[in-house]
């Protein structure tokens, strides 16, 4: 990459959703997308394919789904939909977000911005060390490039403030030299394990320089077109990953409840999540109901039966109403308001109303 070549880089995550809808976004996605991170996450408007011209969208789709069958980085050279529409070219490197071997949770990676072309040349659509090297320079992570072997070839400056190592202390070290003496053979197993399309996500005890030793995540990589491995490390905080690992279970808990159920916020209303039975409900009646729509203007409940389950939360942990729209079975509205972080939620579970069923079949008759 010639030196005058800029770029601008971010990461980014997104749930496996058919939307892939965005849910971190950093702070460099003001200046590779023109949005704020807030505008990327918290609005629900923004997703992943939004971001990519729409010539593109196709093959950038085909590229993404081809990586996460095979279990390997996908790299997506494309045009991207900034805010502005200015005529902007990009990179997508990513890689799928695993539980297990079936279990895909979402996708992360980076988006690149090239704010001057680099040569072409590269008729593989893969890339050169080089661009890794200059795409690695802009995040703040922990990330590494390793030989086959295993020894560091690069790594980020952020080693200092995440390992409290010198970059220059590490380079050249093989990277098991990092973590405590037991762990350093399951290190090769998990390369050995990447080299034959497993898993490539696991935690790890380091040795830091103070003697200090610290749980990381580590996701290892090996992507196409590259001599070696990527090594990704995060610090793991003990107190936030049981505080995530809650929240984790709290959603697929709440994916699996056989009755519809949405989540929205208190203050304007807006859906935040929506199980699969409240998804297939919503499509049954044709209403839109994806994350970021206010509940009113769905119609799935009436606009006066959420009226009075917001007045009765005021005094009450949960509320129970009885909904008859128009064409539709009448069902029991139940609302009960839950904090969740800094958020006020609300969620709203619709259960048919048998009783109400009952009466209006005795009406008829």
């Amino acid at each position: 990459m010639e030196e005058h070549t800029n770029i601008v880089g971010m990461m980014f995550r997104c749930k496996a959703d058919a939307a892939l809808s965005i849910t971190h976004a950093d702070d460099g996605s003001r200046k590779v997308t023109g949005y704020t991170p807030a505008e990327l996450v918290d609005t629900g408007l923004i997703t992943l394919p939004d971001l990519i011209h729409p010539d593109d969208r196709d093959y950038a789709r085909s590229a993404i789904q081809a990586g996460l069958s095979e279990k390997r980085t996908f790299v997506v050279h494309t045009r991207l939909q900034v805010k502005d529409r200015t005529k902007t070219e990009g990179i997508l490197i990513g890689t799928g977000i695993f539980n297990g071997p079936l279990a895909l949770t979402g996708l992360e990676g980076y988006i690149i911005r090239i704010l001057s072309s680099p040569p072409s040349g590269q008729e593989s659509g893969l890339l050169s060390p080089e661009v890794y090297l200059e795409l690695l320079s802009h995040t703040d992570e922990l990330i590494a490039l390793l030989s086959p072997e295993g020894h560091i070839l690069y790594v980020t400056p952020s080693v200092n403030r995440i390992m409290g190592y010198d970059q220059g202390a590490v380079t050249g070290l093989l990277f098991t030299q990092v973590l405590v003496s037991q762990e350093q053979k399951r290190f090769e197993e998990l390369k050995n394990q990447v080299l034959s399309g497993g898993g490539s996500s696991e935690r790890f005890l380091v040795s830091l320089p103070d003697g200090q030793i610290r749980p990381v995540l580590i996701r290892l990589f090996k992507p196409g077109g590259l001599n070696g491995f990527i090594v990704r490390a995060i610090l793991i905080d003990e107190q936030a990953e049981e505080t995530r690992n809650k929240e984790s279970r709290f959603h697929d808990i709440f994916s699996r409840i056989p009755v519809p159920a949405i989540v929205t916020k208190s203050s304007d209303l807006q859906i935040a999540h929506m199980n699969q039975a409240a998804s297939t409900y919503a499509s049954v009646h044709a209403a839109d109901g994806s994350a970021g729509t206010d509940i009113r203007d769905t119609h799935l409940i009436s606009l006066d039966v959420i009226d009075q389950i917001r007045e009765g939360l005021g005094i009450a942990e949960q509320v129970e109403v009885s909904d008859s729209i128009s064409g539709r079975e009448p069902v029991r509205v139940i609302g009960r308001e839950i904090q969740s972080g800094d958020d006020n939620l609300i969620i709203w579970t619709l259960i048919p109303d048998y009783r109400e069923r009952v009466d209006v079949q005795e009406s008829e008759e």
